[in-house]
């Protein structure tokens, strides 16, 4: 028995399709990113945070980061003004906030 030859017809619409559905996560991923970030910062000033708790949580997140104690549970626990916001997004957007906080020694003259 010979394998019967597959077509694959190539759709502008299926294209555009693809494109708008793709659009559409992304669109809702950026707003949910912006929506956590903005949380953040409404709650916590970290202008206000002492100069330990700056340095401790950079500290945190470079254990975190490097996995030296890779659950997030711990970290929450440590810095409790993480607390209500979602694991995940501290997890997956820790980068983020390794620059933040570096930012904000660097402003100080700490670093």
């Amino acid at each position: 028995m010979s394998k019967p030859e597959l077509e694959y017809k190539v759709s502008a619409l299926h294209t555009l399709l693809f494109f708008i559905i793709c659009l559409f996560f992304t669109l809702v991923a950026l707003q949910w990113e912006l929506k956590q970030r903005y949380r953040y910062h409404t709650y916590i000033k970290p202008q206000k945070l002492s100069d330990e708790v700056l340095r401790s949580t950079l500290d945190d997140f470079n254990l975190f980061i490097n996995c030296s104690d890779p659950c997030i549970e711990h970290f929450l626990k440590k810095h409790p003004e993480f607390a209500y916001m979602s694991p995940l997004w501290v997890h997956n957007s820790h980068t983020y906030w390794y620059k933040f906080y570096t930012k904000e020694l660097k402003r100080r003259g700490l670093i």
